[in-house]
Parts: structure tokens; sequence; C-alpha cells
């Protein structure tokens, strides 16, 4: 109908334009998860929405408010879907969100391996290094994973495992 109504150079937009949209679809995103919280008796089949709204969420925090992530992983109802969430937080370096994304999934064995690794590695964050991570992670499992608790309290208690 409009031809020249958008044109390859209005489609991109300035920084300042960028935030305050990701800033609005931040907004709605929000509104749209406390509705499906509030109507999830009346309304059928809403994972796959929470799902697309918490993952996408997550991803306009990590663009504009990236000190919102923790707080959406640590949500006991968040619906982060883990590969694209997992694959995204890498990009971004965020290793203590991955470990809190796996955390609130109950993948703690993924978790762990993960501070396994971080805290073995010379190259790793001063903020990861060293096993008290693995230790107040192994603390804070329940007696259901005693397994888990045992098979990875060893690398705490001989450090030079943790190399």
């Amino acid at each position: 109908v409009y031809p020249d109504f958008v044109t390859e150079s209005s489609i991109f937009l300035n920084a300042k334009d960028t935030e305050a949209a990701i800033e609005a679809l931040i907004n709605y995103l929000v509104s749209q998860r406390m509705y499906l919280i509030k109507n999830e008796e009346v309304l059928k089949d809403t994972k796959v929405t929470k799902t697309i709204i918490d993952t996408t969420l997550l991803k306009c925090y990590l663009k504009n408010k990236p000190s919102m992530v923790a707080s959406l992983l640590r949500l006991k109802d968040n619906e982060c879907h883990v590969p694209e969430c997992e694959k995204v937080l890498k990009r971004h370096k965020r290793v203590s969100d991955i470990i809190l994304l796996y955390k609130s999934k109950e993948l703690h064995e993924k978790a762990l391996n993960t501070l396994r690794t971080f805290g073995s590695s010379p190259n790793s964050s001063q903020e990861l290094s060293g096993p008290e991570h693995t230790i107040k992670y192994l603390q804070e499992l329940g007696p259901d994973h005693f397994d888990l608790i045992k098979a990875y309290s060893k690398y705490t208690l001989a450090p030079s495992l943790y190399r």
C-alpha cells in the first residue's frame, strides 16, 4: 500500500530509541507475566507463553538492566527456556547467572560442574574461584540430594582435586 513508508534506513533505531523500545517491551512483558499468574486458574496451557515471556525478559534485562537478570532467575515460577538462556548468558559471560538458572531448574549437577570448572580454572574470574561457592551450593541442597553432596564434596575437601 505504501511502498516508500519503510525504507532501509528507517529500520534501524539509534541507541536511545533502542533502549526506550526495550524498556517498553520489558514493561509489557512484566504486565503480561503478572496477568498470566493472576489468571492461571482460568487460562489453560500458559506454560509456553510464560516461557516465551521469561526468556525474552531475560534477554531484555541483559541489554537494558543487567542487574535484574538474577532477580528473574531467582523467581520460583520463572519459566526461562534453559538452552536458550544458557546460550545467551554464556555469550555475555554471566557464569553466576548460569548457575542461578541451573539452580532454579533443579539442574544441580550442571550447576556443580560449572562451579567446579570455574572454581578450578586459573583464568576464571575471582568471583567464582576456589571451592567456597561449591561449598555454599552444597549446603543449600537438602537431604534428597545426598548423592550429589557426597560426590561433589570431595572437591571441596581436597583442593588439589579442584585444580
